[in-house]
């Protein structure tokens, strides 16, 4: 796609109705993602597209270096992060392999963070389920 220089992994949207294909792992201002981003699903009335990404560029404030789950809203033309825990930090491991429900309200994640619930000393990782 012109424009997609960042020599990593992307998501693409492609609207069948104007035949026209949208990068959606981009920052704030259309910046190009510094990371892979991976794994997308969609929601069934297509307006949020989840995905996982390693990029910390795609909303203010990513530190913890490691792969978050994103959603898209294609509305509003926003990125948000969904892999957090309750008091709003983010996860202290990766989250990987999303999947969101058909209303868009629930998004799933495979994570080894151990902050995004209490006393999560298993070691293994887990599923959690965010609401959106």
């Amino acid at each position: 796609m012109p424009g997609d220089t960042n020599q990593v992994s992307d998501v693409f949207l492609y609207d069948q109705s104007t035949r026209t294909t949208t990068r959606i792992s981009i920052g704030p201002g259309g910046v190009q993602a510094n990371g892979q981003s991976l794994v997308s699903r969609i929601s069934g009335d297509g307006s949020l597209i989840t995905y996982y990404s390693n990029a910390t560029n795609l909303v203010p404030g990513d530190i913890n270096d490691t792969y978050d789950t994103f959603v898209y809203d294609t509305r509003s033309r926003t990125t948000s992060v969904v892999s957090r825990a309750a008091d709003g930090t983010q996860g202290n491991g990766e989250t990987a392999s999303p999947a969101i429900t058909p209303d868009g309200k629930f998004i799933a994640v495979t994570t080894g963070a151990t902050n995004f619930a209490p006393d999560d000393t298993n070691g293994v990782a887990d599923i959690y389920l965010f609401q959106n």
